[in-house]
């Protein structure tokens, strides 16, 4: 890719969210640089070169992107799809696909696509609710450094996978809001849930991980 700090937020965002939510394949690209600009892992090169130079003009994710006006994360599921981009997806064995738009200055953006194949299904609404606090975090502490590469990954923040292992998907979940910062009763309007059950995913998270604090939490985090 053309910026290679980039690709290194690309191997740890994919490698962090891919720990907690399946996907076979992805692709990554420069927006206004499709052809020349892009990053992907599990896709055929007869694949991408089909794509990047004829099929992405079907694409009703991406059409939403070329000018720039887009939205952050999109669902393909919630698009009208072109006949010409659903034959393309059936013979690519593409079954769901989430794409998110990281903006690295005024000027220049940088899309991931997250891409499951037939016998992965399609994205549940648990899985796209974990996948969009991921983007959240990174997007926060890009913003806040004002850099393309996540400040989580450049302080070698990692969920180890002794403490993957021990959490659930929910408590996964509010994990990654606190890491970002977030307040119990912000964490909570985020997952549309109580306070109460976000206290206790909290002890709970707390009692796993041997920590006694929101602190301790963290720089045990910091130190895996």
């Amino acid at each position: 890719m053309k910026y290679s700090p980039w690709k290194d937020f690309v191997d740890h965002f994919i490698n962090s969210v891919n720990k907690v939510v399946p996907f076979h394949s992805f692709f990554s690209y420069e927006i206004g640089d499709l052809s020349h600009s892009h990053y992907a892992k599990n896709l055929s090169k007869q694949s991408i070169e089909h794509y990047t130079h004829k099929m992405f003009e079907f694409d009703p994710v991406f059409l939403n992107k070329k000018t720039k006006k887009f939205t952050e994360i999109s669902l393909l599921h919630q698009y009208a799809i072109p006949d010409e981009y659903d034959h393309f997806l059936k013979i690519n064995n593409v079954s769901d696909n989430i794409e998110l738009l990281f903006q690295i200055n005024n000027a220049d953006s940088i899309g991931i696509s997250l891409i499951r194949h037939a016998n992965e299904g399609v994205f549940s609404q648990q899985e796209i609710n974990i996948i969009e606090s991921c983007y959240s975090l990174a997007k926060y502490n890009q913003a806040k450094n004002n850099q393309t590469q996540n400040i989580i990954f450049q302080q070698n923040i990692n969920l180890s996978d002794e403490i993957m292992h021990k959490l659930t998907p929910t408590e996964i979940q509010v994990l990654l809001l606190v890491l970002e910062g977030k307040k119990n009763q912000d964490i909570a309007n985020n997952l549309f849930v109580s306070l109460a059950t976000i206290k206790t995913h909290i002890h709970h998270i707390f009692q796993k991980t041997l920590v006694n604090s929101k602190q301790a939490l963290i720089l045990k985090i910091l130190s895996a």
